[in-house]
C-alpha cells in the first residue's frame, strides 16, 4: 500500500472515531438536560418507545411482519401505535392515508433498494440510542396498536416468527390474515361479520370469540383451542392427523363435522401433529 494510502486510511479512522466520540458526548449531554435528541423515546424502564399516530387517518388496513416479537392490537381511546426495541435502521414503518406496514425483515440487500424497502437514513446518532457499555441493547421488541371504537379496520394482516400475537377485544368487520411460525396466537374476545384465516407451524392458537362468521385454520405440530357461544349450534369441520379432537370434554375421532342449517358460525381447522380442543364459553366463564 502506498504511503499516501495509508496516511487517508488513518485519517479516516481518527475522523470517525473522533465523529462517534461526538456523537456519545452530545447523546449523553442531551439526556443529562432532558433534549430530545432521538426519533425515538427512552422510557425509565430502558425499553426505547417510536409512538406513531393514527388520529389523522382513515385506517383500514395493517400489515405486519415481525421476528421475535410480542405484537398486542387492542381497542383504545385513540389510535395509535407503539414500536418498542426496534433498533432504528432495522424495520420499516410506513403509514399512509389508508394503511400502516410495519416490516422488520429487512436485510443488507433490501435496505440497499432504499425505494421499495422504506428504509430510511437518520444519522449515526439514531443508532446510538441502542447501545451501551455492554453492547447493543437485547430487549425483547414489541408492537402495541391501539385502534378507537369509531375507526372500522377492514384487514389485520400478520406475518409472524417466534411471536406472540394477542388479538383482544375487537368487534368490526375486519378480515384477519396471520402466519405464524414458532410462536403463538391469541384471538381473545374478538367478534367479526367478515372472516378470519390462520397458517401456522409449531404454534399454540387459541381463538375465543362471541361472534365470527368464518374461521379456517391450517396448521402442523400446533395446538388449536376454540371457544364459542353454544358451540353445539354452530358449524364444525376439524380433522386432525396424528393428534386428537376434545369436543366439549369429549375425546373423538380424528375427524368430526356437524352442518347446522341454522349456524352463523363455520369453524375450519386442518392439523397435523397436535390436539384441537372445543370448549363452550358460558361453561369456561361459570368456572
Amino acid at each position: 500500500m502506498k504511503p499516501a494510502s495509508i496516511i487517508f486510511l488513518i485519517v479516516s479512522v481518527v475522523v470517525i472515531a473522533a465523529g462517534l466520540g461526538l456523537c456519545f458526548t452530545s447523546a449523553n449531554m442531551a439526556e443529562k438536560q432532558g433534549i430530545q435528541l432521538f426519533e425515538a423515546e427512552k422510557l425509565t424502564d430502558g425499553d426505547i418507545r417510536h409512538t406513531i399516530d393514527f388520529s389523522e387517518t382513515e385506517l383500514n388496513r395493517i400489515s405486519l411482519n415481525v421476528t421475535a416479537a410480542v405484537v398486542n392490537i387492542c381497542r383504545g381511546d385513540r389510535s395509535y401505535c407503539e414500536i418498542i426495541n426496534f433498533p432504528a435502521g432495522t424495520y420499516s414503518a410506513n403509514l399512509t392515508a389508508q394503511s400502516f406496514t410495519l416490516d422488520d425483515s429487512l436485510n443488507i440487500f433490501s435496505i440497499m433498494n432504499f425505494a421499495e424497502s422504506g428504509f430510511e437514513f437518520k444519522g449515526v446518532r439514531q443508532y446510538l440510542q441502542y447501545y451501551n457499555k455492554t453492547g447493543f441493547h437485547k430487549r425483547q421488541k414489541a408492537v402495541n396498536i391501539y385502534i378507537a371504537p369509531s375507526d372500522k379496520l377492514n384487514v389485520i394482516d400478520l406475518d409472524g416468527t417466534e411471536s406472540q400475537l394477542t388479538i383482544s377485544d375487537i368487534s368490526a368487520k375486519t378480515d384477519y390474515r396471520i402466519e405464524m411460525m414458532h410462536g403463538t396466537v391469541d384471538i381473545n374476545n374478538v367478534s367479526t361479520s367478515s372472516t378470519m384465516t390462520i397458517n401456522a407451524s409449531e404454534s399454540d392458537i387459541i381463538i375465543k370469540s362471541r361472534n365470527i362468521k368464518e374461521c379456517s385454520v391450517d396448521a402442523s405440530n400446533s395446538s388449536v383451542s376454540v371457544v364459542l357461544i353454544n358451540p353445539d349450534t354452530q358449524t364444525f369441520d376439524l380433522a386432525v392427523d396424528d393428534g386428537e379432537i376434545v369436543y366439549l370434554g369429549t375425546i373423538l375421532e380424528n375427524e368430526f363435522k356437524t352442518d347446522i342449517p341454522i349456524s352463523t358460525v363455520k369453524i375450519r381447522v386442518r392439523l397435523t401433529g397436535g390436539n384441537i380442543v372445543v370448549y363452550d364459553w358460558n361453561s369456561l366463564e361459570q368456572n
